[in-house]
């Protein structure tokens, strides 16, 4: 009984996904719609930390060295926490303290993008996708139905970026590749 609800519920989300061009209000807000997003695939966070080689532990959600901000962020899809839009192209990641806002400021601060990853399940494989790289276009405040008491007040507001290197010094630089909808308020 409780399987045939849950694809009941499914199709009831597809249907409204559908009539609304692709997307609901939270659309990809849970990890089954995600493992949908295109992206490279890993076993785990921690085999995906080796294939960049970030440096920390692969135990963190949000690395970066002081003052330098972040270099990679990762989800760990617990429903209701942090939420995927856009097919991807707009994230909204649950700002865990003042110490990682600060991190973050730099980044959005420097233009610095910040690599996201989100953890997935398909099929009933456990696994990792690199959603790719995203700038930092502010902080926005958790809606009431968000949760707050359970996950913070605040999200940080991803948009997904193509990398491109400045030929001058090599430094990276993000460009923002959906620029019209990253305008609109969620």
């Amino acid at each position: 009984m409780k399987k045939r609800k849950r694809t009941e519920e499914a199709a009831s989300e597809h249907q409204t996904r559908k009539k609304s061009g692709g997307r609901s209000e939270r659309a990809q807000g849970d990890k089954k719609e995600c493992c949908f997003l295109d992206g490279e695939r890993f076993k785990n966070f921690k085999t995906a930390c080796e294939y960049y080689n970030f440096p920390g532990s692969h135990q963190v959600g949000s690395y970066g060295k002081k003052n330098k901000g972040i270099c990679r962020t990762y989800s760990n899809a617990t429903p209701g926490k942090d939420i995927v839009l856009d097919n991807g192209d707009l994230f909204l990641y649950r700002l865990k303290d003042a110490k990682v806002r600060k991190q973050f400021e730099i980044n959005m601060a420097r233009r610095r993008p910040v690599r996201v990853f989100r953890k997935i399940n398909h099929a009933g494989v456990p696994g990792v996708v690199d959603l790719g790289e995203f700038q930092i276009q502010g902080f926005i405040p958790a809606k009431p139905g968000d949760q707050r008491e359970k996950f913070g007040g605040t999200f940080v507001k991803f948009v997904k970026v193509i990398v491109m290197e400045d030929s001058e010094n090599g430094q990276k630089l993000g460009v923002n590749v959906c620029r019209e909808r990253s305008e609109v308020n969620r």
